[in-house]
């Protein structure tokens, strides 16, 4: 099973927060980024990354969910999902800390399985850096 760490830099592509009337500071938030991811490992390096992520949040600290997709260099897709907590640290900043897990792939990604944590923090209202590790297994190739 390979293990496999890098860093992301992503641009926020929309976002949109919803206000509840229970309390000023509590909000739905869903947010669009896209990326490109950095590592070594050659099945990820240059992959371009979206993520759709939701967000119940109060003051900025609360949970969030998602989705991401990834487009590798050479075509092929992966998809999955994330989890994680979002705490609020300065006026606008939040980091987000959770895990991940891949769903499915295409072409020569059909049928990955894995997962790992991440660390993701806003460095503006519209940017935002992420490291992250995990393992991934790739299914056996059966020979005919």
């Amino acid at each position: 099973m390979p293990t496999m760490s890098g860093m992301f830099s992503g641009t926020v592509t929309t976002q949109t927060a919803i206000g509840l009337p229970d309390d000023l500071s509590h909000a739905l938030v869903m947010a669009t980024v896209s990326g490109t991811h950095q590592t070594d490992d050659p099945n990820w390096a240059g992959a371009k990354l979206t993520y759709y992520g939701m967000g119940d949040v109060w003051g900025g600290n609360g949970k969030q969910t998602g989705y991401f997709f990834n487009l590798h260099m050479n075509g092929d897709t992966t998809f999955g999902t994330f989890d994680a907590i979002a705490t609020a640290v300065s006026i606008g900043g939040t980091q987000v800390e959770g895990s991940w897990q891949l769903q499915t792939g295409t072409g020569t990604l059909v049928g990955i399985t894995g997962g790992g944590t991440f660390q993701a923090r806003s460095t503006s209202p519209v940017t935002v850096e992420m490291t992250w590790e995990g393992e991934y297994t790739l299914p056996e190739i059966e020979e005919g």
